[in-house]
């Protein structure tokens, strides 16, 4: 695939046009960038710690309600599902309402879902439907990557949207340490998963500041 992209793969036509510069991490936070940067990696960040939380731990909660491994399985694929679905779903709205309010109700409403499933301890069939709402939730992941290169101008968008996802792999390193750690506190299977949604809500926080920061450049730019 990589050889591929290289030989057909049309460079853009505003990468082509720029002037070069070296991409250095510090362009990120020039020209008024700082703030979206910092938001941007912590979007990731927690986002993708969430993502692999909820991967590692939702065999043990359909264990907990007392279902078999096949259930569990089942369990754990509808999630998935909802990840790989949100994605999808999001793209046919984001032009018409905005990319960053479709990714801040989206991620709340998987936040939602996730509380609800661990402060409920609800029945297999409602934990499987929460579930999906909790990987559509998380599933906005895609949508963050795209604003990742929608951020930046040409010239460090790579820079840019690699250091987004480079954060993004240190919460997917941390979900699962964090729900150890939890375990090791005492908290049950449920308390562990209710957990979840607080990093879950503070990246639809942060989604929704970056928004309200971007929208506040760009009248700045237009003024």
């Amino acid at each position: 695939m990589a050889l591929s992209l290289v030989a057909w793969l049309p460079e853009s036509p505003s990468f082509q046009t720029a002037a070069p510069r070296p991409a250095r991490v510090a362009a990120l936070f020039l020209d008024g960038r700082g703030l979206v940067t910092a938001l941007l990696w912590g979007v990731n960040l927690l986002n993708l710690l969430t993502i692999y939380f909820l991967l590692l731990w939702t065999p043990t909660i359909a264990r907990d309600i007392g279902v078999g491994p096949a259930a569990a399985i089942v369990a754990t694929t509808v999630y998935s599902l909802g990840v790989v679905a949100s994605p999808a779903a999001t793209s046919l709205i984001v032009d018409r309402l905005g990319m960053e309010r479709v990714l801040t109700v989206t991620l709340a409403f998987g936040a939602a879902c996730i509380l609800a499933i661990g402060l409920l301890e609800p029945p297999y069939a409602a934990f499987v439907a929460l579930l999906f709402g909790a990987g559509c939730g998380v599933g906005a992941q895609g949508g963050v990557n795209a604003l990742s290169g929608l951020i930046y101008p040409s010239d460090i968008r790579a820079t840019g949207a690699g250091w987004a996802l480079g954060f993004g792999r240190v919460g997917g390193v941390l979900g699962p340490l964090l729900g150890g750690f939890l375990l090791s506190l005492g908290f049950t299977s449920h308390a562990i998963l209710a957990s979840a949604a607080a990093p879950a809500f503070a990246t639809a926080a942060m989604m929704a500041w970056l928004g309200r920061v971007r929208t506040g450049l760009a009248n700045e730019t237009r003024g």
